[in-house]
């Protein structure tokens, strides 16, 4: 798995998460290093992802890289800005989207429905 966040903070509390949970994590803290992550050729079954990052390159658009390199990869998003919900995101099945603050029980959920469903694709 692939833990996108740029935070270094939060960055080495959520891989660590990820870690307690079972799954072999990478970190990257921006998109140029994940795509570098994805494009080494590494194992990666999930990109886990903040939206909101620094530069031009968002969760969004990263995920939507990160398909073109490897369809098959699966993302997770996830957030602490209120102003980016749900609701917001309209009837995108397809995106998955994980609010901060959020419980270690509800993060080990989240990702073993993304892990057991096939891929969406990401319209946005």
């Amino acid at each position: 798995m692939l833990c996108v966040e740029d935070d270094a903070i939060v960055r080495d509390f959520v891989t660590r998460q990820l870690q307690a949970l079972g799954y072999k994590t990478v970190a990257a803290s921006n998109a140029a290093e994940a795509l570098s992550e994805v494009r080494s050729g590494l194992a990666i079954d999930l990109v886990f992802t903040d939206i909101v990052m620094p530069g031009s390159t968002n969760g969004w658009k990263l995920a939507e890289l990160v398909r073109q390199l490897r369809p098959a990869i699966k993302v997770i998003f996830t957030t602490g800005y209120s102003d980016v919900s749900s609701a917001q995101l309209g009837s995108g099945a397809a995106i998955v989207l994980l609010e901060k603050p959020y419980r270690l029980s509800r993060l080990a959920e989240v990702i073993r429905n993304a892990i057991d469903n096939p891929a969406p694709s990401i319209d946005r």
